[in-house]
């Protein structure tokens, strides 16, 4: 079914936002970025990230809004989408326009429940009493490290006998996100392997004269397989359109395709869910902030590290994963666009207050670092507790 659109030439201006849904059709593919000869001579891989860095999904949909609005017959609609597409920009190529980090939903028995990346400071705690979920938070003592004397992340003294164990990449729902929020450590987080799986495909290289296979061409791809009831959904605001019918569009690599729908979560419901949960103490030492979607950020995370001016107080310690890499590919100058690294979404960032100066309202967001308006560097405030 083609895309319906119809754009709005009055209140174009207006600050409405809108939801939409992709649903995979089959598997899908979203390279990490290394090159298939990174390796073996004789074989390669490449591996699928997911969630997938937000641009891939923000330029499948503007490049269907801009086809159905007659390109590349007609000249691209900059006033409506934005001129460029290069995410990396330091001013900003997409005019109005704002997106929101990228949700995941899951619906069951005609329930919509949205997760959230489960934050890294996170743990489990084997003891003889069995497994609990405990946050991490930073220690009282210094430790002398390569980047000078820090607080290193550490659990509850109640706690510390106990054998602590990262989780594996994992998502919360609201209400245990709003629990982390708060100080305490979620009930039911969900591992990724139960909202989709990797196949590995394998393809080889064929000589079209001989029909023989080509030697050291054996290649492997991962892929991604969303379980029937997991979507992706995100919002951006300041786009001037009507209600968009459904179609399914390509997405990604290896020539995967999705379905793209209206959504009925925005993140701004998402986010009033998640503030209206939230007790704020006034009393509190301090304070951390929650990725909710990656990080391009120009400094490296060191304690005193000042990121933004809201984020007020002293950086004391972080609970930081392994960065991403993330590129593209720049359809307008036919080139890639240069692979950066990423902070990835559940990064932690603590900090303590100084006296005389407000901290950051408990539940608000602080955008960080580069490339905001495409979804990265939103941090969410919480509260942090010594003991937890």
């Amino acid at each position: 079914m083609a895309l319906l659109l119809q754009l709005q030439t009055k209140g174009r201006g207006m600050m409405t936002e809108r939801s939409f849904r992709f649903d995979a059709n089959d598997t899908l593919m979203f390279r990490d970025g290394a090159p298939f000869n990174q390796a073996d001579d004789g074989a390669a891989q490449a591996r699928s990230v997911f969630p997938p860095n937000s641009s891939t999904l923000i330029g499948a949909l503007r490049l269907k809004l801009a086809q159905n609005l007659g390109f590349p017959e007609q000249a691209w609609p900059s006033n409506f989408l934005g001129d460029g597409v290069n995410w990396q920009s330091e001013k900003s190529v997409l005019g109005s326009l704002q997106f929101s980090p990228i949700l995941l939903s899951r619906r069951n028995e005609g329930q919509t429940s949205v997760l959230l990346p489960c934050p890294l400071s996170v743990v489990n705690v084997q003891s003889e009493s069995g497994i609990q979920p405990a946050l991490l938070s930073p220690s009282d003592e210094t430790f002398e490290t390569d980047i000078g004397a820090v607080r290193l992340p550490a659990v509850s003294s109640a706690m510390r006998f106990g054998k602590v164990k990262q989780l594996s990449q994992s998502f919360v729902e609201l209400d245990d996100f709003s629990r982390i929020l708060n100080g305490l450590p979620p009930k039911n987080p969900v591992a990724a392997n139960k909202l989709w799986s990797n196949e590995v495909r394998t393809g080889i290289g064929i000589d079209e004269t001989s029909r023989h296979t080509r030697d050291g061409e054996l290649y492997f791809a991962s892929h991604i397989r969303l379980h029937d009831d997991v979507s992706l959904d995100f919002s951006v605001t300041g786009l001037g359109c009507d209600e968009i019918a459904s179609c399914s569009l390509p997405v990604g690599g290896e020539h995967r395709m999705m379905h793209l729908s209206n959504s009925e979560i925005s993140f701004a419901s998402v986010l009033k869910t998640i503030q209206e949960a939230q007790s704020d103490d006034a009393g509190r030492r301090g304070y951390c902030a929650i990725a909710l979607s990656p990080m391009l950020l120009k400094k490296t995370i060191v304690p005193g590290t000042s990121l933004h001016p809201e984020l007020s107080g002293t950086l004391v310690s972080a609970c930081v994963g392994t960065a991403e890499w993330a590129g593209g590919w720049d359809s307008l100058s036919r080139r890639p666009i240069p692979m950066v690294q990423l902070l990835p979404a559940g990064t932690v960032l603590f900090f303590e207050k100084a006296l005389g100066i407000e901290t950051p309202k408990q539940g608000s967001i602080i955008k960080v670092g580069a490339a905001t308006e495409w979804g990265l560097g939103h941090m969410i405030i919480g509260n942090w507790r010594k003991n937890t």
